[in-house]
């Protein structure tokens, strides 16, 4: 049943309950008319956020956690590192900058200013000395 089908009912029981001239069962029909209304409401809410969620879990199926490296790569592609603060956190995609250290290198995010010792030497990755 789709909102306008709800608020149509609604309107026709409120018609003929005030062509009755009955006021309590107007006032009850506005009442629930109401509450319809803030379900619905509620309702889109957490469609929204059940729509989000899904998103959410099918980015994160196209990355995997290094654990030995602290950082997420994209799967099938460890040329890129991402900052598992702001992924894990708010879900967003933050390419991490790699900088040579003194016996490994740091990975620094730019926005949440995360930073992780990782044993990463790619040579696909292009790192930068501070």
């Amino acid at each position: 049943m789709e909102y306008s089908d709800i608020k149509d009912m609604l309107k026709d029981a409120r018609n003929l309950a005030t062509g009755a001239n009955d006021i309590q069962t107007v006032n009850i029909l506005k009442d629930i008319q109401l509450e319809v209304y803030d379900l619905l409401e509620d309702n889109r809410v957490l469609r929204d956020e059940l729509h989000d969620l899904r998103n959410q879990k099918i980015q994160m199926e196209n990355f995997e956690y290094s654990g030995e490296n602290n950082v997420y790569f994209k799967k099938g592609n460890n040329a890129e590192i991402y900052c598992p603060s702001c992924l894990d956190g708010s879900g967003k995609i933050i390419h991490m900058m790699l900088m040579e250290g003194y016996m490994n290198y740091i990975a620094s995010c730019p926005v949440c200013k995360h930073k992780v010792s990782t044993k990463i030497n790619n040579p696909n990755y292009q790192s930068r000395k501070f």
